[in-house]
């Protein structure tokens, strides 16, 4: 296990020149490197999903977002993936005062409908911020595929929301959740459920992304 701490000023290209350099000084698994963080660490996830998609097994941003197509730069993105799947974990506070979640920002709703399209989510992600007032999920817009809510036992008050989105092949690729009763913040119990999705996954040599039971059992 291997973190690199990033400056606000470091750009993902950068980032995956570390992780290059990484591979091969170390003991690595390739086919395994994931990317999370909060708040800026979050856009700066983003940031790979959109620049460097090859090099992510999965993401896990938390509680922020800047617009499709922009960077932690708030510039335009050299790149944009327009075809390739990755796994993502996303975690917004409810109360935050900044715009983590969709039925807080047009740029929000706008992040999600991306991620749909990519990771093949069956459902039609036609949500208009314009008419949160009629969302059936009245944080993200629309119900998940399979939803259930946990609870965070340092937080007795506060309740955790997770949707799961089915892709086409009938696997969860995309899940989104929410916490009541929290602001601009990350918490250990979120950071806990985020290691549990991103670790199932892999993207082999192929480029496709697999879960590790799958690879286990090809092997």
């Amino acid at each position: 296990l291997c973190a690199v701490e990033m400056h606000l000023n470091v750009t993902a290209t950068e980032t995956i020149e570390i992780v290059d350099s990484l591979i091969e000084r170390y003991a690595i698994d390739p086919e395994r490197i994931y990317a999370t963080g909060f708040s800026m660490g979050g856009i700066k996830s983003w940031d790979f999903y959109q620049e460097y998609p090859d090099s992510m097994a999965a993401i896990a941003p938390m509680c922020a977002t800047v617009d499709v197509g922009e960077n932690t730069q708030f510039s335009k993105s050299f790149r944009l993936n327009e075809d390739t799947m990755v796994p993502v974990f996303y975690v917004g506070g409810e109360e935050s005062p900044l715009a983590e979640l969709p039925f807080q920002d047009q740029k929000c709703v706008n992040r999600i409908a991306y991620t749909f399209k990519l990771n093949q989510v069956v459902k039609p992600y036609d949500v208009k911020f314009e008419d949160k007032e009629q969302w059936s999920d009245k944080v993200y817009g629309i119900e998940g595929d399979h939803s259930f809510t946990l609870h965070d036992e340092d937080f007795p008050d506060s309740v955790t929301t997770v949707r799961d989105f089915l892709s086409k092949d009938g696997k969860c690729y995309t899940r989104l959740v929410s916490v009541s009763k929290q602001k601009h913040e990350i918490r250990p119990f979120t950071c806990a459920l985020a290691w549990d999705f991103l670790k199932q996954f892999r993207r082999n040599k192929d480029g496709k992304i697999e879960t590790i039971d799958q690879y286990i059992e090809e092997q």
